[in-house]
């Protein structure tokens, strides 16, 4: 979206929330605008808004799926680890009850890699490619497994070597 683009949208939206302030649509719309703006304060704009939406609609997956993606960003952007988890929470609330939805299964995986959840993170790249297995996001998905399958694999093995003893270390 281009910047004058959004900067309208912004304003349509701040307007209709004037008189319609618990509108979860329009809360959403605010939440998804501030997504788009770059760095951590849109990340906080939007986790702050799609909370407010998230509290007048607790079933709306829509709202969940957006506010879990503004944490993980937030810790991205940040670099707050228990972000990822908040949004792993979120997701897999969501996930229980929305299980063929390829969003929600989608960013569950990442936010379960991006948590360190690896094994987690394998199991949930596998169902997404398992049930979806033609989406358009089905390579960056084999991408992501392939990946942790690697990391995974590298951990196991430098965890089955052998200890250094003490002469080898002072060599």
């Amino acid at each position: 979206m281009s910047r004058p683009a959004l900067l309208k949208a912004e304003a349509e939206i701040a307007a209709k929330l004037q008189s319609r302030t618990d509108d979860v649509r329009w809360l959403q719309a605010s939440g998804r605008a501030s997504l788009l703006e770059d760095g951590a304060p849109g990340s906080e704009a939007a986790i702050a808004v799609l909370e407010k939406a998230q509290r007048l609609a607790p079933n709306d997956a829509s709202v969940s799926v957006d506010l879990a993606s503004s944490y993980i960003l937030r810790g991205e952007f940040v670099k707050r680890p228990e972000d990822f988890g908040v949004a792993v929470e979120i997701l897999g609330k969501v996930l229980s009850t929305h299980h063929d939805d390829e969003t929600v299964q989608f960013n569950y995986a990442i936010a379960l890699e991006k948590a360190f959840l690896k094994s987690q993170a394998v199991e949930a790249w596998r169902a997404f490619l398992s049930r979806f297995p033609r989406s358009a996001w089905a390579p960056e998905a084999q991408d992501h497994l392939a990946s942790l399958q690697h990391e995974i694999g590298e951990q196991r093995r430098r965890s089955e070597e052998p200890l250094k003893t003490p002469e080898q270390l002072v060599l």
